[in-house]
């Protein structure tokens, strides 16, 4: 049993160790972070205290629902953290063979990673799932409702359990699809897919619940008369909604509610026990021929693998196919960078389509404004603020960086190769979200030819800024690239400047989206036509890319010679 925590404590170890270099940065980063969602938590935590007392003095007997619909949006967030990391930690890291080779079973190698994934959603749970029911607790208690010590204990306790759930419900979703995806050729790229696929299918499990709660109230109003309480009374039990069927969570609100305490509290526990049992044999019969069929195969793959004919081919496409080649081996990395490119045109179709870029209604000027803006600023942040081709172009080559400078073959080539390669990546995801936003403003009734227009100026910003970003991430990334790690999220955590092109590209998007968002309500009112406020929109869009562009997109490559050499490696 002591190797077994040796083992967890070291993969804890590989998670959490903070680059020296970096640490300075890093505080002031995770500073930045905490001001600016503590805000958010605070506002959240004053609407759940009034939604429990308006609950507990207008006697609304929704209390178990609403907890457990807090719980469930928790799982829904630590599902998408634990999805990424456990996919990273358990199928895309580097240590597979040499870990099957020591003295442990399959069982315990999965078991301890499962630990040290739970240990990092640990701290996601807490944010969410510690001080929302407590202070719906206060909330009741306030508003004369019944609550007892036990509840919150049990609101203390759930925060370390609630990451189990989606963690185990991961695993039996992960661990038999890769087992699949090893009996088939081209296993990385399956295994890609299989990732996407599954956080595909979770994004659409999301938006409804996203949709659910966004068209609450829309009953209430009729004839421009709100009921404020009524209006209130709608919004909790719309949101209390989201939680009602889901019984494993569902059966410890009632324990904490005390409604049949000992029998909802031993269907707690039976249906965490059945998911743990699941979950072992699972681990016990496929994850270890999961990782051995992959590494058999990488194995005659490199030993059948034909060489780069460069006397055939231009330099340039040479070094951009291999770019493309040694991605799309690496599926971990290769989830990262694609990912941002996916996700654009998901968050454009799935949050119109879930009705979360309705306000306003209807085909009015600030109902489409919005659902233009909004989609500009998540296309933007998803395909050129999250593309880690360029992010992380060297980091990811890890201890075999050494190929880049033994190559017959100038710098700067490799660098525009890199370059390419990071756009093309970028700008697939601009189109396909220009194609979402065409298609969601057509369906909201805008015209055909400016459902289009708009398309095509949304995919010309997005191209322009990914160029400038891709350059300063490449070049920020050359400067200080993280090539000891063990896996891709020890490589992409431990690099804190990965943060700061997204962090541009969010700036980028959300001042013409703000702004366009001013003009479309001064256009609902009649001030003035609503093209106005799509030229306004679109003038800052482009204005904001022409001065990222002169900041950061221009940069030349004369000191590109003096970056590689000092790369020890």
């Amino acid at each position: 049993m002591t190797g077994f925590f040796h083992l967890v404590k070291v993969f804890l170890i590989n998670l959490f160790r903070l680059d020296k270099s970096q640490k300075k940065i890093k505080i002031i980063l995770y500073t930045v972070l905490t001001v600016c969602f503590l805000p958010i938590l605070i506002g959240a935590c004053a609407a759940v205290f009034f939604a429990g007392k308006h609950a507990a003095e207008s006697g609304m007997d929704i209390s178990s629902e609403f907890v457990s619909s807090i719980y469930t949006v928790g799982m829904i967030v630590t599902f998408f953290f634990g999805l990424i990391t456990m996919l990273q930690i358990v199928f895309f890291d580097k240590d597979a063979e040499f870990l099957l080779s020591l003295p442990f079973s399959p069982t315990r190698i999965f078991s301890a990673k499962l630990i040290a994934v739970y240990t990092t959603e640990v701290s996601v749970s807490l944010f969410f799932a510690l001080p929302l029911p407590i202070v719906f607790g206060i909330g009741l208690a306030a508003g004369g409702g019944s609550i007892t010590v036990l509840y919150f204990l049990s609101a203390v306790v759930m925060p370390f359990i609630l990451p189990l759930l989606p963690l185990l419900v991961i695993a039996l979703l992960t661990v038999p699809l890769m087992y699949l995806v090893s009996f088939f050729k081209r296993k990385s790229m399956l295994s890609l897919v299989a990732g996407i696929a599954l956080f595909a299918a979770f994004f659409v499990v999301y938006f409804t619940v996203v949709g659910r709660v966004s068209n609450a109230g829309a009953e209430i109003g009729e004839g421009g008369e709100i009921d404020p309480n009524a209006f209130v009374e709608s919004m909790i039990l719309s949101f209390s909604a989201i939680g009602r069927y889901l019984y494993p969570i569902r059966f410890f609100t009632d324990f904490m509610f005390l409604k049949n305490a000992a029998l909802n509290l031993l269907y707690f526990v039976l249906s965490l026990s059945a998911l743990f049992a699941a979950v072992f044999f699972l681990s016990s019969k496929f994850y270890a021929k999961s990782m051995r069929g992959q590494i058999e195969h990488a194995a005659s793959r490199s030993s059948k693998r034909k060489g780069y004919r460069l006397e055939s081919r231009s330099l340039r496409k040479a070094l951009l196919i291999k770019e493309i080649k040694m991605l799309s081996r690496d599926t971990g990395f290769a989830f990262q960078s694609y990912l941002g490119a996916i996700m654009a045109p998901l968050f454009i179709v799935f949050y119109n389509v879930s009705g979360i870029l309705n306000m306003g209604g209807g085909s009015s000027a600030i109902g489409v404004g919005i659902a233009l803006f909004l989609s500009y600023f998540f296309g933007i942040m998803f395909s050129a603020g999250m593309n880690y081709t360029a992010f992380a172009a060297f980091t990811r080559e890890g201890k075999t960086f050494y190929i880049n400078k033994y190559l017959p073959v100038p710098y700067a080539e490799i660098f525009r190769a890199k370059a390419r390669f990071a756009w093309i990546v970028s700008c697939t995801g601009i189109v396909l979200g220009a194609i979402a936003v065409a298609v969601v403003l057509a369906v909201k009734g805008e015209a055909i030819w400016s459902a289009l227009l708009n398309a095509v100026l949304f995919a010309g910003a997005g191209a322009a800024l990914s160029f400038s970003l891709n350059r300063f991430g490449l070049r920020r990334d050359l400067k200080r690239p993280t090539l000891d790690w063990n896996n891709v999220k020890e490589a992409l955590k431990s690099n804190t400047y990965l943060m700061f092109p997204m962090l541009i590209a969010v700036g980028a998007s959300l001042i013409p989206m703000i702004v366009g968002i001013v003009f479309a309500a001064l256009a609902e009112v009649g001030l003035f036509p609503r093209w106005v406020a799509y030229l306004v929109f679109w003038l800052f869009a482009y204005m904001c890319a022409l001065i990222v562009y002169l900041a950061i997109g221009r940069k030349k490559e004369e000191d590109l010679d003096a970056l590689f050499n000092r790369i020890e490696c």
